[in-house]
């Protein structure tokens, strides 16, 4: 009785042994155990795709910023020509508002340049600056549109 039960035993563990049970039958066991140096090109690859991502982002929302300054550029421009009908002492005080305006713009520039130049520790604080200097243009050239109406 205890040898068929030892040769039990043996026989189960011999069969548990030699199971996968990650693979079905008829395939083969081809994993490769990762060595550190897997890991870290892994890893490596990962953080190179995410920082590839983050510049094609950063990258779009440059082009969002630099259209948006074109656009305040032709606003600027359309401003200007409103002014063509307005008497003389009216021109000398709207032009006073579109070289405000026009300064405010070249600020918004400036603060482009900075997004773009930051790097990833003050690019979000640099872009919020961005976004402030286009609010207060936004704000001033409505007002000055108001008072050239």
């Amino acid at each position: 009785m205890k040898t068929i039960i030892g040769f039990s035993l043996c026989a189960l563990c011999a069969t548990l042994t030699g199971c996968d049970r990650k693979n079905s039958p008829g395939q083969s066991n081809t994993a490769v155990p990762a060595t550190n140096e897997t890991v870290v090109g892994k890893i490596q690859d990962t953080a190179g795709r995410q920082a590839q991502k983050v510049d094609q982002s950063r990258e779009a929302v440059t082009a969002a910023m630099a259209d948006t300054l074109t656009n305040w550029d032709a606003k600027l421009d359309e401003l200007s020509k409103r002014t063509a009908t307005l008497s003389d002492s009216a021109k000398a005080e709207s032009g006073k508002l579109i070289a405000s305006l026009q300064d405010e713009l070249n600020q918004a520039k400036s603060s482009l340049q900075e997004v773009k130049s930051a790097g990833e520790d003050k690019w979000q604080d640099v872009k919020a600056g961005f976004d402030d200097a286009i609010k207060k243009l936004k704000a001033n050239y409505d007002d000055a549109a108001a008072k050239l109406k």
